[in-house]
């Protein structure tokens, strides 16, 4: 019986009660072999209580933006602590931890209270960042004032919150300019705009996601700016009448144009003190409050002093300070300097359609054709990126003859 009950017992740990010492313990494997299973030693740790938070993904984002602000908030005062409103989604494992103690730690996690806004307050706040920070011109911020007031017209009337909604929503209005035939080109420019702005609300933790970030804009076709022949950019330039202020003032201004290849808005900016008749150069303020002194060539110096010397004291009748007046003796607007331009253009007997951009790119495409670098012809343009001038590259197709002409061996 003794031997039957070693048998029975085998396996078991030695001794009795809770304090005992426990040994490892031999197990019966499936193949009769014993398997030691070693003590652990270190005492088993406590279970971690795990809390279920409330997920964002549970309620949609307007449903999460209408949320009832924390007790420390204003009542009805337009304020509340930005945990509220910020992407706290996409960063729930950093800092879950903060705001789940509270308005105290939304406001030591983003250091402020930011404004529940509405969408004519953040699209006004945007305006005034490309104002004031990005230093954009101020047809920049109508083009984008008038774009973002197309949207905002469209999620009226599709019933849409403007703020917060999703891509395919988004997507609906690119669909329904597409089905009022709108340019792909217009289509691209707005929905530019919207994500400029999504891109800015975002970045001020006013918007939980950017529903245009992941929405491609339409593939524009390639267009060729058109430039103006050397011979008709000549009658042009001759077509003014010297004898009169008005043609001393027509001819210095054509002939400053294409001489720097400036855009209208930048001749209609320049001041008398911009131009030095002594160094032969202009100092011209570009988009983005960009300054550039581009060189003067003589012929056009000699038409900017005519201009000073013999007609525009007859024109200054309110000594005003820009360099182009008027006959009334207001600084000449783009639309006036377009219209005159035009009035040359049809004296001069050339093909209609030209404008005072079409002269930028005759001068622009005239220097590469001569043998102007590239990136000589970026700085007297203004231009950020070179891939922008490098455009005029595919006009030039004289002087990429005479280029392969020159260089490949068998030509």
């Amino acid at each position: 019986m003794a031997r039957g009950a070693a048998r029975r017992n085998r396996g078991l740990p030695r001794g009795s009660g809770h304090g005992a010492a426990r040994r490892p313990q031999r197990l019966r494997a499936p193949d009769r072999r014993l398997a030691v299973r070693p003590a652990p030693r270190h005492p088993p740790r406590l279970a971690r209580v795990v809390r279920d938070r409330p997920r964002h993904g549970t309620v949609p984002a307007n449903a999460r933006e209408l949320r009832p602000a924390p007790a420390a908030a204003v009542e009805d005062g337009e304020a509340r602590p930005l945990c509220g409103v910020c992407s706290a989604g996409r960063r729930r494992a950093r800092r879950v931890r903060a705001h789940s103690l509270g308005p105290r730690a939304g406001a030591r996690c983003h250091g402020a209270l930011r404004t529940v806004t509405t969408p004519g307050s953040a699209r006004d706040a945007f305006l005034r960042h490309l104002a004031d920070v990005r230093g954009l011109s101020p047809h920049t911020v109508r083009a984008y004032a008038g774009d973002l007031a197309r949207y905002l017209e469209w999620a009226e009337r599709a019933g849409a919150d403007p703020l917060h909604l999703s891509h395919r929503r988004l997507r609906g209005y690119l669909a329904e300019m597409d089905a009022a035939r709108y340019s792909r080109r217009t289509i691209a420019r707005r929905l530019s705009a919207v994500r400029s702005w999504f891109a800015y609300l975002l970045a001020e933790g006013l918007v939980d996601s950017d529903p245009a970030a992941v929405l491609a804009s339409p593939k524009l076709p390639a267009r060729l700016p058109k430039a103006m022949p050397a011979d008709e950019v000549r009658a042009l330039l001759e077509s003014p009448d010297p004898g009169t202020p008005a043609g001393l003032r027509d001819r210095a201004l054509l002939e400053l144009m294409y001489a720097t290849g400036m855009r209208v808005g930048e001749l209609c900016a320049l001041r008398v003190g911009d131009v030095t008749s002594g160094s032969a150069s202009v100092r011209v303020m570009g988009k983005g409050a960009r300054e550039r002194v581009l060189p003067l060539h003589p012929l056009a110096v000699a038409a900017v002093n005519a201009y000073l010397t013999r007609a525009r004291p007859q024109m200054d009748r309110r000594v005003a300070d820009a360099l182009f007046l008027s006959s009334t003796g207001n600084p000449l607007s783009t639309d006036a300097v377009r219209r005159i331009f035009r009035r040359r253009l049809a004296e001069a007997g050339c093909a209609p359609g030209a404008s005072p951009h079409t002269l930028r790119h005759a001068f622009a495409t005239h220097l590469l054709e001569a043998g102007a670098d590239l990136r000589t012809v970026q700085e007297l343009l203004g231009h950020i990126a070179l891939s922008t001038t490098q455009t005029y590259t595919h006009l030039s197709v004289k002087r990429l003859r005479e280029v392969h002409g020159g260089a490949h061996p068998r030509a």
